[in-house]
């Protein structure tokens, strides 16, 4: 411990070496201030996250095209239901392949109309 003093060169050295590990310990300090804002501001984000704006989509078109199907529709549902329904035997009599059918049934009726009504007076004569 005799030798406490330090010469003039070693003191210049000692204190550019102090100086160096100042600078290098601030440098380290602003590196690790750095880390720490962007930590925190990644941490903000994921706490808070931003609410993104999405464009609304333009539905104009989607709503024309279904406006005019429904119009469609209406003009459908209501030609068919002001339709003339025919009955069962109109709808019979306008079918050309049976219509036959139906004059053949009628001419028996009025043929058996006309014998009953024939043997009546024949018997009222008598």
């Amino acid at each position: 411990m005799e030798n406490n003093k330090v010469s003039g060169t070693q003191q210049d050295m000692l204190e550019m070496v102090i100086k160096e590990l100042v600078e290098e310990h601030a440098k380290a300090n602003r590196v690790i201030e750095d880390l720490v804002k962007g930590i925190n501001g990644i941490n903000n984000k994921i706490d808070k996250p931003a609410l993104m704006r999405t464009p609304e989509p333009d539905t104009s078109k989607i709503q024309q095209v279904i406006e005019k199907c429904m119009l469609e529709i209406r003009l459908t549902i209501s030609t068919n239901l002001n339709k003339h329904k025919p009955g069962r035997f109109q709808l019979f009599l306008e079918s050309k392949n049976k219509m036959w059918v139906v004059v053949t049934i009628l001419r028996i009726f009025l043929l058996t109309y006309a014998f009953f009504l024939f043997v009546y007076y024949l018997a009222k004569s008598a």
